[in-house]
């Protein structure tokens, strides 16, 4: 019985360190997603506020 026990609790703590791996992958895509949005919202005020010279 113990060791049952003792596999279920390895298997949870595997599977939550999982989990928090994903998360930080997802967060840090989340992340640079929202920084390139910004790049471009800036880059495109910025075109706006001075359009190209010909």
């Amino acid at each position: 019985m113990e060791a049952k026990k003792s596999n279920r609790v390895r298997e949870i703590l595997k599977l939550q360190y999982i989990l928090k791996k994903w998360e930080k992958v997802a967060n840090a895509s989340k992340q640079a997603n929202n920084n390139n949005n910004s790049n471009e919202e800036e880059k495109q005020a910025s075109e706006e506020d001075n359009p190209p010279q010909m």
